[in-house]
């Protein structure tokens, strides 16, 4: 790979002869001046017109190389400006040799004797078969010691990439094309954000379920052993007594009934002394207090037969017996 504009042969010429100033001073000194002057670097297009507007005398064009070493001798003379390294820098890159940004790169291996004797092929004994010691490839492998990763370290540094951008026809398309990859990253994103806030409050809300249902089952399950355990109890004792068991049965269920009833019954009777009942207190749960008979007389009122039966002292019939003193709630 060259890293210079003119033919091989003129490069080993310059190599091995620096040029002589009074005959190449002008046409360098134009080449150089519309370097320096350019606002940055020239590309390889303009840097090939520039120097064949100002070709050798002796035919031929200037090299990187040559521009260089005039440059190091003028520097600060004939017009030329000071001294830089950032002018070393301008002569010495060269831009992005094709459109597509693929920019090859020379590595060379170590020199190895070569057991073959063809006559067209080099043969120098400090570079590998096939490649001349001035050729620049082969110089930047010699400075670097032939280590593959200096050779491309240093061969980068030489190289200035141009503007990336999209030509001016099809910027629009480009922008396009960018703004939808944004989009679409900007989505996928917000996608990932919700699935990573719902996801774990629906694995909470289904653990949640799944705890209340096997909470639920077991007390199921619990409450149905209770009562078939109280059911085998209760049936090995009415297997005993099947009448007593009956009267126990009969009673439980007549107390769970009307323990829940506000409904307050007496049987009253001709020989029979009136009883008193703290009806105030049994409504209220037997906390029987000075306001409970208070509300016992805005909630509830004895039935006015029953108390008429009560002060006329008549004694009723076995049906009239089991009359009683109710008390409605509102």
């Amino acid at each position: 790979m060259s890293d210079n504009l003119s033919s091989p042969k003129s490069k080993r010429r310059a190599a091995s002869h620096p040029l002589d100033l009074s005959l190449h001073r002008e046409p360098v000194l134009a080449i150089l001046r519309e370097i320096i002057a350019a606002p940055h670097a020239l590309s390889t297009t303009a840097f090939n017109k520039l120097v064949r507007r100002h070709p050798r005398p002796d035919g031929g064009l200037y090299s990187r190389s040559e521009l260089i070493s005039v440059y190091r001798q003028l520097a600060g003379a004939d017009g030329l400006p000071p001294f830089s390294e950032a002018i070393i820098e301008r002569l010495r890159r060269k831009p992005v040799r094709t459109s597509s940004g693929v920019t090859p790169v020379t590595v060379l291996t170590k020199p190895f004797p070569c057991p073959g004797l063809c006559i067209f092929c080099p043969n120098d004994v400090r570079m590998p078969k096939s490649y001349l010691s001035d050729e620049p490839g082969a110089q930047r492998a010699e400075q670097n010691a032939f280590d593959p990763y200096l050779q491309t370290y240093t061969r980068l540094q030489t190289i200035n990439i141009e503007s990336t951008s999209a030509p001016a026809p099809v910027i629009d398309a480009f922008d396009d094309v960018i703004r939808a990859r944004e989009d679409r990253q900007r989505t996928i994103n917000q996608g990932m954000a919700y699935a990573n806030a719902i996801i774990p409050e629906a694995q909470g809300q289904a653990q949640r379920l799944v705890e209340q249902g096997q909470g639920y089952r077991e007390s199921v399950v619990a409450e149905a052993r209770g009562q078939a355990n109280r059911f085998n109890a209760l049936l090995s004792q009415y297997q005993q007594s099947p009448a007593v068991m009956r009267e126990r049965l009969y009673l439980d269920a007549i107390a769970e009934v009307f323990g829940s009833t506000p409904k307050v019954l007496v049987d009253v009777a001709s020989d029979s002394p009136l009883m008193y009942l703290p009806l105030d207190q049994m409504g209220n749960g037997g906390s029987g207090t000075s306001s409970s008979g208070e509300r016992l007389g805005e909630q509830g009122e004895l039935d006015p037969r029953v108390l008429e039966r009560l002060r006329s002292g008549q004694t009723g019939t076995s049906s009239s017996s089991n009359s009683g003193i109710r008390r409605e709630g509102r």
